[in-house]
């Protein structure tokens, strides 16, 4: 050993017997800390609400309530997804018939690969489109690969296959998520846009990395891939729903949590879901995030222990405290995050 080796390598062990047993922040430490100021948190476990809350503050000086609305990102998706499984199951939808009767894009018309796409294709992220059409150098709607041959999370997908469905059932998306999913689940504080009564509802604002507001997009017409708006409760109520079946047949209930699509090597797409499958005791998950401006957010559902959970935060900074959630309080919360 060098002579001084010695010293270098008793500095080295001491950072890393600090790094190991140095206490965690508390929650609410880590929320200051990483300048997140609302975090709301749903536990479903036995089948039943074991907690629903919502802790911090909505912006500076405004407490947050229980019923706070929260923008949700991109777990709009497993909604609209349910949304469209119902309307299969009522027979007025079909998953394997051909898009392009009930809508094409002016921007990809003249692509003939058009004609393939089928809402299992888009609910599963094998429309061969970027996220939004403007990720695309050209700026435009355009496929990237052909559909139905690989994996490729797409905003885009899921709002081409909302314009099919509006355009054929000649209702706007709210009206008939409103009829189909919000309504009957009693989801009272959920909603796809901005309506009137929401400026005197308590709403979780955005927040950047050093704690700055972001402004507030007041969305009127309704995003099938984002911008949800919604509470803690009312997503328990849904996720709750999902893992008890929906209400779909066993065969489309099957049809959503069966491998359509391989994602990476422990995870697959199911249809508006993640799947993550091979987890002790025969469980599997049900997972998506979002995360948007101002917004991280996370649901992981175990249908077959009847469990899961729910994490909002209103943040840039917000994943850390997401995945910290699911680890205290999701079975298998660790092998999920580490498979996605």
């Amino acid at each position: 050993m060098r002579k001084n080796s010695l010293p270098i390598l008793i500095l080295s062990l001491g950072a890393l017997l600090t790094y190991l047993f140095w206490p965690e922040p508390s929650l609410e430490e880590q929320m200051q800390n990483r300048h997140v100021p609302a975090v709301g948190i749903g536990v479903i476990e036995e089948g039943k609400v074991i907690r629903s809350e919502v802790i911090g503050e909505l912006e500076a000086g405004v407490v947050a309530a229980p019923n706070a609305i929260f923008n949700v990102a991109s777990l709009t998706k497993p909604v609209f997804a349910m949304l469209v499984l119902k309307l299969v199951e009522l027979w007025e939808w079909d998953l394997d018939a051909p898009i392009h009767p009930h809508w094409i894009d002016h921007e990809i018309k003249e692509d003939v690969r058009h004609e393939l796409l089928t809402t299992r294709i888009l609910l599963s992220h094998q429309s061969g489109f970027p996220n939004w059409r403007w990720n695309h150098p050209s700026g435009k709607l355009a496929f990237e690969f052909d559909p139905g041959t690989r994996y490729q999370y797409s905003g885009e997908g899921f709002e081409y296959l909302k314009n099919a469905i509006q355009h054929k059932m000649g209702k706007p998306l709210q009206s008939l998520a409103d009829s189909l999913l919000f309504s009957p689940l009693g989801l009272s504080h959920t909603s796809l846009v901005w309506g009137a009564d929401m400026e005197q509802r308590p709403f979780a604002k955005w927040h950047d990395k050093s704690g700055g507001v972001y402004d507030t997009y007041k969305r009127k017409e309704g995003l099938a891939a984002d911008d949800l708006l919604t509470t803690i409760g009312d997503y328990c109520t849904f996720s709750l729903d999902v893992i008890n079946g929906a209400g779909l047949s066993p065969a489309l209930y099957e049809d959503m949590i069966s491998p359509q699509v391989k994602v990476n090597r422990k995870v697959d797409y199911g249809l508006g879901w993640l799947v993550v499958k091979d987890l002790p005791n025969a469980e599997y998950a049900l997972v998506h995030s979002g995360a948007d401006q101002g917004v991280r957010t996370m649901v992981v559902l175990l249908p077959k222990s009847k469990s899961g959970v729910v994490v909002f935060t209103n943040g840039d900074k917000g994943n850390k405290i997401v995945r910290r959630l699911m680890r205290e309080n999701c079975p298998y919360g660790r092998e999920i995050l580490g498979a996605l």
